[in-house]
């Protein structure tokens, strides 16, 4: 953008002029009516200079992020395993036991593709044809089985490929299939296998079970009906001796008449957010504090090629109240021989000499808080590619300043319905009349936006002291993470402490903390300004 004829400016010096462009919404634990005015409080230059960011200025000014000063004078790094997938074999590679659920999940957290390949499902159709066809894991019937003891991150789940249905809208299994499966398999297999001391302890039957978990929630009110029972997870100790005999009870019972619906019934390992827990300033460290857990918890004998680790590979400044994020070169976003460039250099400083030449991928590259030149950037390789077949599956780059409003996988405003609130009450109303169109109640979405803002407004409040960088992760499978180990050890890289300083070479830029986050504060401001004008521009007595 250099040859760009329009004004560069600095973020901060842009800050400057915001405080003074309309009024503060977020921090406003009510929503903006009619006798507010806020229309009346912006006057047209000013609702021009926000919502388009002309002012009456002859040059537009362009935000340059080359203009800031850079305030970090190195960065430190650290790795760590995010997160672990697999698909056991048996039962038994929970070497210290399951905690068993006997109960489904109300809505499983199994919820995306996970970037694996698709898994071959049967069905029939309406006219009894057999169909086969390849769906994603988190469209695959299943439950979550339990955790493993001693990693109690990591959760099992049992997918059934041959319960889909073809009509079938969601993956949670249907209570006819459910009780099946509890009362004709899976039951009998553990109390075949496990002593009338364990048993005892255990539910007797489909029912016992569901019954049990409903208890405290339907029988122990005395005031007030709940119309659904709330579920208690109850969870209960299977020992790591019986599991291996369990699991070849449950196979063989599948293969009798009445049950091989079950057949082909696999195991789904999954533990995330482990960043935190295996995160040290050395591969090294990390590797044993990662092999801690896992090697006490997890029989690898049990497990199969299909492993995979997301490694992990944090920047961040060694002082408080700083930010870097993604420059433009990291994050790709130039022309698309550069762009394939900058990624394949990026993913190579993790995997050295493993990685081939650029090949079929799908990136995509998401601005920051309305900047053009940072932002995050996701690579999926090609399902038939070369570096799939090496083991690499997924990359991502992206700043950790996203942690401030990260509430597990919920971020602020992505209820899409909240936006119906800013249609014309006459006009909703019609719709709900005529065809019973919009589902939504006023109320709930209001209390929703309004506890949205207020999340929005003490995370940014409350993280103004923090420092926070830029992390890469990557997706491979354990051959390969053992394939990166050794490379690290054998460069002598592997108990090296590495500090990266901030230059012009850098792949980052970094501001103060207090100027991104006001940055990110003003733009999600204006657009609640935006919302709420509208809004309140509806008539009170409707």
């Amino acid at each position: 953008h250099t040859e760009d004829p329009n004004e560069h400016i600095s973020l901060a010096a842009y800050l400057e002029f915001t405080p003074e462009l309309g009024p503060d919404v977020l921090s406003n634990g009510a929503i903006a009516h009619q006798k507010d005015d806020l229309a009346g409080r912006l006057s047209p230059e000013t609702r021009r200079q926000v919502f388009c960011g002309i002012d009456s200025r002859a040059e537009i000014p362009h935000i340059c992020l080359d203009e800031d000063e850079r305030v970090s004078s190195d960065a430190g790094v650290t790795f760590d395993v995010d997160s672990v997938l697999a698909f056991p074999s048996n039962l038994a590679v929970a070497k210290r036991g399951i905690r068993w659920s006997p109960t489904r999940m109300t809505v499983s957290d199994l919820q995306s593709d996970l970037h694996l390949r698709s898994i071959p499902v049967t069905y029939l159709d309406g006219n009894g044809k057999q169909h086969q066809v390849h769906r994603p894991v988190h469209q695959i019937p299943h439950y979550t089985f339990g955790r493993v003891v001693g990693f109690e991150d990591i959760s099992l789940y049992l997918l059934f490929p041959n319960l889909c249905r073809e009509e079938q809208k969601c993956s949670k299994l249907r209570d006819e299939d459910f009780r099946l499966w509890m009362d004709g398999v899976l039951l009998p297999a553990i109390y075949q296998c496990y002593s009338a001391a364990h048993v005892q302890h255990y539910p007797s039957s489909y029912d016992h079970s569901r019954y049990n978990a409903t208890a405290r929630g339907v029988e122990a009110p005395s005031q007030r009906v709940h119309p659904v029972a709330r579920e208690q997870q109850l969870v209960y100790f299977l020992p790591p001796e019986a599991l291996a005999d369990v699991w070849a009870g449950i196979l063989a019972r599948v293969q009798e008449p009445g049950f091989r619906q079950f057949q082909d019934v696999t195991i789904l390992l999954q533990a995330k957010n482990l960043k935190v827990l295996t995160k040290d300033v050395t591969w090294d460290k990390m590797v044993s504090r990662f092999q801690r857990y896992w090697a006490s918890a997890v029989d690898e004998d049990h497990t199969t090629a299909d492993l995979y680790f997301d490694v992990g590979k944090e920047t961040c400044p060694q002082q408080a109240s700083q930010v870097m994020p993604w420059g433009q070169l990291a994050a790709g976003v130039m022309d698309e021989e550069t762009e394939k460039k900058s990624g394949d250099a990026a993913i190579s400083s993790m995997l050295p000499g493993i990685i081939r030449p650029p090949e079929t991928q799908k990136q995509i590259f998401y601005p920051f808080s309305m900047l053009r030149d940072t932002g995050s950037l996701t690579i999926e390789t090609g399902r038939r590619s070369l570096r799939r077949a090496a083991g690499l599956l997924y990359s991502q780059f992206y700043p950790s300043v996203k942690e401030v409003f990260a509430a597990g996988n919920v971020y602020p405003f992505t209820n899409t319905a909240i936006e119906t609130l800013a249609l014309d009450k006459k006009l909703r109303k019609t719709w709900e009349l005529v065809g019973g169109g919009l589902s939504h109640q006023p109320e709930a979405l209001i209390k929703a936006y309004l506890y949205t803002k207020l999340r929005c407004h003490y995370a940014l409040l409350g993280s103004m002291q923090k420092s926070f960088g830029i992390r890469e992760e990557h997706r491979v499978s354990g051959a390969l993470f053992y394939a990166i180990d050794s490379q690290m050890r054998a460069r002598e890289l592997h108990d090296r402490r590495l500090v990266i300083p901030t230059d012009e070479s850098s792949p980052y830029v970094s501001f103060t903390t207090d100027t991104l986050l006001r940055w990110v504060r003003w733009n999600i401001n204006k657009f609640c300004l935006g919302f709420e004008m509208v809004y309140s521009f509806q008539d009170p007595h409707f």
